[in-house]
């Protein structure tokens, strides 16, 4: 069993050791609890300012004792009788207590069933029993509030308390005059305990009072506190008092893992066994070396190096202890001898505590005989060293039986073992002491039977984890002397290995140390891992594969009812799961354990009984609601919002989940709660979105997409039953109805697909294709959706008065390629009537009359070309166009190629048409671009040194582009990427020189993220200066990078300015002027608005096409047949045998033959709209395109492949102008 040892003021018989004179006890002394130690064991210690509790538990029947001692004047010890000797509290005997916590003139115990009973001091209502008279209660009490709540912690301050539920509920009650309580108010005391709300949500792992200020650790690390701020002792970098939990920032990435608070001051304990301490000082309590006070956490330096595995603190002191040997210090107030190492004298550092326990790993150690002198214990190095004269002369002064001698059992006298451990003196008469022992019969080493050797002095441990495991229980055995006053005939009966287990500083003056035997069922606590029985629900993977495995047909169990209904309706429960402890810190949140959580959720998807799989559905629908928030001026931590990830891990999230009313309910709630964070939590929220596994971020918006088909679906259903009973309706005209509900649910759903996809563009986690709602088109009118948005922007209601404006085109990111081309085709129509209408209306309002003649404003934007001579024809007249009449680029545009036959009735002349002329702009002997080999790709030659005309060019050329798009035109136009992102005016990085130049960036990328050190970087790049060379029309020229360039070296320390400024320069700055007038002369065909639906990539596809064919698609999807012919006809069957056998570059001419255009629309091949029709001519006529309606004519007949081959090779190798068919 345990073994207490104890020092300090003892003026009230606090420290249980009987009648003694003494009242200051300077030394560590055993404790005298007279106890049958074959039945009870003690379990736990707990000391007030002037009392002293002792939990005795009796683990054969399950009972439990517990026992007090010292001051009596507020009835704390709990029954009548003698101040000075342990006896036991009155009426709780028939209760099981696991846990005892004393305040400063209070008593509470908690049961094993979760109840709290209190007795002693209650004038400012400490106890929670709701007795608001009397002012201490002498007989235990129950706590009534929460008797019906399962309490699993509880903690004491000076003159209040607090208790946490196995739910996550923490709860408050007794003084509030510094707002210890956390309820935002101070002055009014509470009798009864009462929630503090603003912890709703925290994972509490564990809590501690001091004085008049209280501190909470989650399980993430984060510390809170509150209260009294007169010594800076909640660390928050003031001494202002605090009325509700405030996080503590500055130990965020400290892995904190265990805190307690003295009376003005505060300790805490890393992951890894580092101290940390705060507040008061002026004894030395905070160990720094020094009597100031700190305002915020400062580390104990004095024992850095060192795994610290406890740590408590006293009203003015602390003890700490390190796990590795067992050590125990102390600093602090010593009025009263409560640091133990004999004196008086106040400590501002530790101080090794000397006692009669094992020190582990301890360098020098050395074993007191009887009359105090020292016998040295030899180690394997000196046993080694030592000769075996020597040897046998150590063994020869010992006395020994003649033969080996069991070790003494329980309960057996044996004065022969009677010793002590302790460090080895450095004082100047070690040496003598030795001398004097080795040469007395008196010293006295016994062997066990096992070991016949010398090296039966060897310790025998390891540590593991920084906690002290034995190997040899037998290996050190150390008795107490009988000169001891304090010694016990029990201890004197066997040999013994005694450790210290747990410390315990009292809220007064006193400290405790319980001792126990190193065993395999007794090892010193570790402070930093809490105790199974202490820990609030968790959602657990053990539990729920329980649950897993419950069949359908089998009963429930109350207790796992319980489980769910607390745990998975509790915030505080679910934030306390599935953390990953190797990861926790503010800078790694949510720091969740994924394989644990997938494990644990998939239990739940895969249950066996349905009522549990419902019960847990429905427990997380009434959590929903409550879902916590945090703003900038939150006293809260982030971690608060860690369940809306785990929430994510429920199956109707990640899989393609069918029930419709669960999605609404459940995921509708989710999307609201989302929604409605402030900034601050909407930002943390998107950071962890973004770290979320690919296939999980992409599950989750495959199933808010399936959720939105089912909100159109509804609503198309209520469409068509509203167009039914108006069809009905004798023609009265009946106002169409929007379901509220379904439109709130789209705006939901919407706005929560945005904030994804913003978080895809800040992280690139998946393409942007994967936001598509294919085939949107076809559930809503995409083109009234178009021309409602452009009414609303246009400063009009709309269709959606009295509901919130909601138009898709807002989220365009949702819209498929054919939905985006439907936009933009009635876009274009709009565009066009309406400068169609603008010519008549001039026409007619400002006619143009030559001599007699009448001249008409043609609705069409008509160039008239010839072949030879296209660039400068088509930029003469849209330059004259663009003078004369600013909206005629918004017309229908209209080409004749000058002695040619052909009339543009459909696309084909168009697509004729510009092939030839971006032929021509791209050509080198204009030099308006720049060649960039290796990517294909070509840029505006760089340089501010140009005319205006030639930037009218650009400004021309923009608009030729536009044109393209606007009449849906395919052109020859390799532009790089990054050029459309500037047409969308979205931001640039050094990632988009990459399509432009990937060797370039790659050695800008090397500068940025070097590997050399500060002085190889200068010595290897000291020849580069802030300047660029570009080759401009030819030529290489040298430009300064900023101002005084030329001057400025690159270095390590600039190297960022450097690279930020080297691909500016080439993307921004040197074309500055030149795509200014591009864009410029771009936007005057296309408007701004319709641009903002699309993507750089789209729009890149919209004006060049893609190069991805699938001939095979061609085939069977893209191409009709007219009668005779059709797939079995044997010409057509001989057709695909002869296409399918040529190069790709001669289908690629076959495309550019048929269609006008050798690149595929970014609908896809499918959207090529192919027709085969047969002509009654025979086998000798070349096959004719119809490049205005993409269709093709071939003879009915022929006679082989061959024949077939060699006619449509010729046709598409030789025909280069256009006719009347």
């Amino acid at each position: 069993m345990a073994r207490v040892f104890c020092w300090g003021n003892t003026c009230n018989g606090e420290l249980g050791l009987g009648g003694i004179e003494d009242e200051h006890i300077l030394l560590p002394r055993k404790q005298k609890v007279a106890i049958d130690g074959r039945k009870y064991a003690i379990r736990q210690l707990s000391s007030g300012r002037n009392h002293t509790l002792v939990l005795l538990a009796n683990p054969l029947d399950d009972t439990s004792l517990v026992l007090s001692c010292g001051s009596n004047e507020r009835h704390q010890l709990g029954r009548e009788g003698s101040w000075r000797r342990f006896d036991t509290v009155d009426g709780i005997d028939k209760h099981v207590v696991v846990r005892l916590c004393c305040g400063a003139n209070h008593s509470l115990a908690l049961t094993s069933a979760g109840q709290m009973f209190g007795w002693g001091c209650n004038l400012f209502g400490q106890l929670g029993i709701g007795n608001k008279v009397d002012e201490s209660v002498p007989k235990p009490s129950l706590v009534k509030r929460l008797a019906a709540e399962m309490v699993v912690q509880i903690a004491c301050g000076g003159n209040h308390s607090l208790a946490l539920t196995i739910n996550g509920s923490i709860y408050s009650w007794g003084s509030n005059a510094f707002g210890q309580l956390g309820n935002g108010v101070k002055g009014n005391c509470e009798n009864s305990p009462i929630e503090i709300l603003s912890l709703r949500s925290v994972p509490i792992r564990q809590m501690s009072c001091g004085g008049s200020h209280s501190a909470l650790l989650s399980y993430t690390g984060a510390i809170y506190m509150w209260g009294k701020n007169e010594f800076g002792q909640l660390g928050l970098n003031d001494m202002q008092n605090r009325l509700v939990p405030t996080v503590q920032t500055t130990l965020r990435s400290q892995r904190i893992s265990f805190i307690d608070c003295g009376e003005e001051h505060t300790v805490a304990l890393t992951a890894d066994g580092g101290l940390f301490s705060w507040g008061a000082g002026m004894y030395g309590q905070l160990g720094h070396a020094k009597n100031n006070n700190e305002i915020l956490p400062r580390r104990v330096f004095e024992l850095m190096g060192n795994v610290v595995t406890q740590v408590s603190c006293g009203r003015c002191h602390t003890l700490a202890t390190i796990g590795s040997n067992g050590r125990l210090y102390s600093f602090g107030l010593n009025g009263s001898g409560q640091l133990g190492i004999g004196t008086q004298t106040s400590k501002s550092v530790p101080n090794h505590v000397s006692g009669k326990w094992a020190e582990l790993g301890v360098k020098d150690v050395c074993v007191r005989n009887a009359a105090g002198s020292l016998l040295p214990v030899v180690t394997d190095n000196q046993s080694s060293n030592s000769s075996p004269k020597a040897s046998r002369r150590r063994r020869s002064k010992a006395k020994s039986p003649q033969k080996p001698k069991s070790p003494p059992r329980r309960g057996e006298d044996d004065d022969s073992c009677e010793m002590s451990i302790d460090e080895l003196s450095d004082c100047d008469d070690s040496d003598k002491d030795i001398a004097d022992m080795m040469s007395s019969d008196e010293a006295i080493i016994e062997e066990p039977d096992e070991y016949s050797k010398e090296t039966v002095l060897k310790p025998g441990f390891i540590c593991t984890s920084d906690l002290i495991v034995s190997t040899k229980p037998d290996s050190i055995e150390i008795n107490e002397y009988q000169s001891d006053p304090d010694s016990d005939s029990q201890l004197n009966t066997e040999r013994q290995q005694l450790v210290v287990k747990e410390i315990v500083a009292s809220k007064g003056d006193q400290s405790f140390v319980l001792v126990v035997r190193l065993n395999d069922n007794n090892y010193p606590i570790d402070f930093r891992y809490n105790q199974s029985f202490d820990e609030i629900y968790k959602l657990d993977t053990k539990r729920l594969q329980k649950l897993n495995e419950t069949l359908e047909d089998n009963n429930i169990s109350s207790d796992d009812i319980d489980y769910i209904e607390s745990a998975f309706t509790s915030i505080s429960c679910w934030n306390s799961s599935f953390i990953d402890d190797k990861i926790t810190g503010d800078s790694v949140l949510p720091s969740i354990d994924w394989s644990s959580a997938r494990t644990a959720f998939e239990f739940i998807e895969k249950a066996k009984n349905s009522r549990i799989k419902e019960l847990i559905y429905q427990s997380i629908l009434k959590v929903i609601p409550g879902l916590p928030d945090i703003d900038d001026d939150s006293s809260l931590d982030p971690e608060v919002l860690r369940i809306y990830m785990l929430l994510t891990l429920f199956h109707p999230f990640r899989t393609d989940y069918k029930n419709a009313e669960a999605m609404r309910k459940l995921i509708c709630g989710y999307m609201r709660a989302v929604l409605r964070l402030h900034d601050s939590a909407s930002d943390v929220i998107k950071q962890w979105f973004g770290r979320l596994e690919t296939k999980h971020f992409r599950q989750l918006i495959h199933n808010v997409k399936n959720y939105m088909k089912e909100v159109f679906e509804s609503q198309n259903n209520q469409n068509k039953e509203f167009e039914s009973r108006s069809s009905g309706a004798d023609g009265a005209h009946q106002q169409r109805v929007i379901d509220s509900e379904l439109h709130d649910t789209l705006g939901l759903s919407l706005d929560f697909l945005a904030l994804l996809n913003k978080v895809n563009q800040m992280y690139s986690k998946i393409s942007y294709k994967d936001f598509y709602i294919e085939n949107i088109s076809e559930m809503i009118d995409v083109e009234r959706d178009y021309v409602e948005w452009l009414v609303y922007r246009s400063g009009h209601m709309g269709r959606m008065a009295g509901l919130r404006p909601l138009y898709l085109c807002n989220y365009a990111f949702i819209f498929d390629p054919p939905a985006k081309t439907q936009i933009l085709t009635i876009d274009s129509k709009i565009q066009q009537n309406e400068a169609i209408e603008n010519s008549v209306y001039r026409s007619l309002l400002q006619p143009i009359i030559m001599g007699n003649t009448l001249l008409v404003q043609t609705p069409y934007l008509v160039l008239s070309v010839d072949r030879n001579n296209i660039l400068q024809q088509t930029i003469n007249q849209l330059c004259y166009k663009s003078q004369s009449h600013g909206n005629d680029f918004k017309k229908p545009l209209k080409v004749n190629f000058e002695g040619e036959e052909a009339i543009d009735a459909g696309i084909g002349m168009k697509k004729e048409f510009f092939l030839l002329l971006m032929k021509e702009v791209l050509d080198k002997k204009y030099g308006m671009f720049c060649d960039y080999d290796e990517t294909n790709s070509i840029w505006f030659n760089p340089g501010d040194g140009v005319d205006n005309d030639e930037l009218i060019n650009y400004s021309l050329i923009g608009i030729i582009c536009g044109l393209a798009i606007y009449n849906q035109v395919i052109i020859y136009l390799p532009f790089p990427l990054v050029l459309y992102k500037k047409l969308l005016n979205e931001s640039l990085h050094l990632e988009d020189l990459n399509c432009l130049d990937p060797i370039l960036t790659k050695n800008l990328r090397d500068i940025l993220h070097t590997t050399y050190s500060e002085d190889e970087f200068n010595a290897i790049y000291s020849d580069l200066n802030f300047t660029i060379t570009l080759t401009c029309f030819g030529s290489a020229v040298e430009f300064e990078l900023e101002s005084g360039g030329k001057k400025k070296t690159l270095n390590y320390n600039n190297r960022k300015d450097y690279v930020n400024l080297y691909w500016n320069y080439i993307l921004n700055v040197s074309v500055e002027q030149k795509f200014k007038h591009f864009k410029a002369g771009f936007n005057r065909v296309l408007d701004s608005g319709v641009l903002s639906l699309f993507h750089a990539e789209e729009l890149m596809q919209l004006v060049s096409g893609q190069e991805v064919f699938d001939w095979q698609v061609m085939q069977t999807s893209a191409t009709k047949y007219k009668e005779p012919f059709s797939e079995s006809h044997p010409t057509i069957v001989k057709f695909w045998n002869v296409f399918h056998s040529l190069t790709n570059e001669q289908k690629k001419k076959f495309l550019l033959f048929l269609t006008g255009s050798d690149r595929i629309p970014i609908l896809g091949m499918k959207a090529l709209n192919l027709a085969i029709q047969p002509m009654k001519v025979s086998e000798e006529h070349l096959p004719v395109a119809h490049t205005c309606f993409n269709v093709l004519d071939l003879p009915e007949h022929y006679s082989n492949e061959d024949k077939l081959r060699h006619k449509l090779l010729q046709a598409i190798e030789c025909s280069h102008v256009f006719a009347l068919a």
